[in-house]
């Protein structure tokens, strides 16, 4: 709310749409599950997508307690993979709620970027997704999650933090 309220634009919608553009060929093959608007839905039907609906956000923009939700939701959905995109804000939340139960794969969006979770770019996540569904042998790895630690951040030292461990394709 304070990076929005000082001029920061929100950039995982466009480049979720990024990623998602890159596999537009297998459209008629994946359903895209997802929160409803900009949890994933919006980026999916702009790329031609059809999409399972399971909750949408209590708040706009979205909050941690929505994208815990929305973790849920897929987790109970036993989806394949969970393709999100953010910070390490969000890959934290999305590691308290998932754990190692299934895969998942960022999309580089936010601010900080300390986690090992994340593709480079939104379209490199595309290319390994099209592996993914071209049945390429690609390897599922532990990978941290870690995220600035924000007491030592307060007393002027930069750190980052380890928080857990999620499952991510290694390319």
């Amino acid at each position: 709310t304070e990076a929005l309220a000082r001029g920061a634009e929100q950039r995982a919608p466009a480049r979720m749409q990024r990623t998602l553009h890159l596999i537009r060929e297998f459209s008629d093959q994946v359903q895209v599950i997802c929160f409803a608007g900009e949890m994933g839905e919006i980026a999916a039907k702009n790329t031609g997508f059809s999409t399972h609906v399971l909750g949408a956000a209590q708040s706009i923009p979205s909050e941690a307690g929505d994208t815990c939700a929305a973790a849920k939701a897929l987790k109970d959905a036993q989806v394949d993979l969970i393709l999100f995109a953010g910070g390490d804000g969000t890959a934290r939340l999305i590691a308290d709620v998932v754990g190692n139960a299934l895969p998942v794969l960022g999309v580089p969006s936010g601010v900080k970027m300390h986690s090992g979770v994340y593709a480079i770019s939104p379209e490199a996540a595309g290319e390994i997704l099209k592996q993914l569904l071209t049945g390429q042998l690609v390897n599922i790895v532990e990978r941290d999650v870690k995220d600035i630690d924000e007491d030592a951040f307060r007393n002027g030292q930069v750190r980052a933090r380890f928080y857990g461990t999620l499952l991510v394709p290694e390319d």
